[in-house]
């Protein structure tokens, strides 16, 4: 009897360990050419994906550029006059985000963040928020998160997101689900053991 106790026992901390474990998936916003300018941006890797938004420092909508190499940011539009067309508004890559302009992930499920990649504009010099909380443009040092959704802003100078690693969190459903599959497993090889 003691046996199938630790047995179950050992086969459910197997099982929460390896929900727990869940692997990292990396979205990488620079190893691609991106022709045009899209109000949403939408990438899929690893059974998540993520839609990406784009918002001027007025919070209004912003178009996004992806760009190889740089990664993903918000176009400028600028407006200039032209010889017998008049005033014209047109898209120009900007090539980062520029300070107070702010980029909105939204991830398909809950997510941890364990780390991030941006190209920080012009040396390095940049004061940025995740989430409204002041991090390092260098990365993460723990990973942060249990949400759907990560908020990435720059308080006065240029970014661009190159790359972002996340781990999906289990639903507590699921978790609960596995743990109650694995006590009607010990419980009917204890009643065989017992009619044994």
């Amino acid at each position: 009897m003691k046996s199938i106790v630790k047995s179950a026992i050992a086969a459910a901390a197997f099982a929460a360990a390896s929900v727990a474990s869940a692997s990292s998936v990396t979205f990488n916003f620079a190893d691609q050419i991106f022709i045009g300018y899209p109000a949403t941006y939408t990438e899929s890797a690893g059974g998540l994906s993520v839609t990406v938004t784009g918002f001027s420092a007025n919070g209004t909508p912003a178009a996004l550029d992806v760009d190889w190499l740089l990664g993903l940011g918000v176009v400028e539009y600028k407006s200039k006059w032209v010889p017998f067309f008049g005033t014209i508004t047109y898209p120009e890559a900007d090539k980062r985000v520029e300070g107070g302009e702010y980029l909105v992930f939204k991830f398909s499920e809950a997510v941890t963040l364990n780390n991030f990649k941006l190209l920080d504009l012009p040396f390095s010099t940049n004061s940025f928020l995740l989430n409204g909380s002041p991090v390092s443009t260098h990365g993460l040092t723990t990973p942060i998160g249990l949400t759907d959704t990560f908020v990435f802003k720059s308080t006065h100078d240029a970014f661009r997101v190159k790359s972002l690693t996340v781990t999906p969190v289990p639903e507590p459903e699921s978790v609960a689900l596995l743990l109650a599959g694995l006590g009607v497993v010990g419980f009917v090889a204890a009643r065989r053991q017992r009619s044994l």
